[in-house]
């Protein structure tokens, strides 16, 4: 139990210190021991944990597209066109919410053109978008007119696009805007796309 214990910790401080260290430097910058002298760990600790720098930033990916694919017990009453919309909408709400959360990810979407993270981010989400509308089509017997993985690349591209804008001109949108324009292109969209 203490050693669990020891491995969250360290696994914690290691992610925090990432998080730290992207506020003022792309990640192609930052080297482990960057991130060890940040967490105040040694290298040893962090190659216990991980292979690898890419290893820890993907499992700060999965650890926030967790919390950004959580979806609450209403899914489950809504109809199949609606729970499609509700998943991509609560997807984009939340990946909001983690930005205002992680002002450090600000910086990363700021220079998406050339950032392998916010590719890594749009890669990992894209998939579990498609696993989650595959699935909705297997339980619900239903088809959509395109191929799931062309309606999340879709999606994910526009999703990525209106944060960028946001971010990067967030004197001429509130969140507020962003959240509520954003779920009516979506839905608008996935009409579109659905029918």
């Amino acid at each position: 139990m203490k050693s669990d214990s020891r491995i969250f910790k360290s696994k914690t401080a290691l992610k925090k210190a990432l998080i730290t260290l992207l506020a003022n430097q792309p990640f192609n910058e930052i080297t482990v021991q960057d991130i060890c002298h940040t967490a105040n760990v040694t290298r040893v600790t962090f190659y216990a944990h991980y292979h690898d720098k890419e290893s820890l930033m993907h499992e700060l990916i999965d650890d926030s597209l967790n919390d950004i694919f959580c979806f609450g017990e209403e899914l489950n009453s809504l109809s199949f066109n609606e729970q499609i919309s509700y998943i991509i909408t609560t997807i984009f709400s939340n990946t909001i919410d983690k930005i205002i959360q992680y002002k450090s990810i600000e910086k990363i979407f700021d220079c998406q053109g050339d950032s392998l993270i916010v590719h890594m981010l749009q890669l990992t989400a894209m998939n579990k978008i498609v696993k989650n509308l595959d699935s909705f089509i297997s339980q619900s017997h239903q088809e959509f007119a395109y191929p799931s993985y062309l309606i999340a690349s879709y999606l994910m591209g526009g999703m990525t696009e209106m944060i960028h804008y946001y971010i990067v001109h967030h004197n001429k949108i509130t969140v507020d805007d962003l959240r509520k324009y954003g779920a009516l292109i979506i839905n608008r969209s996935l009409k579109a796309l659905l029918a």
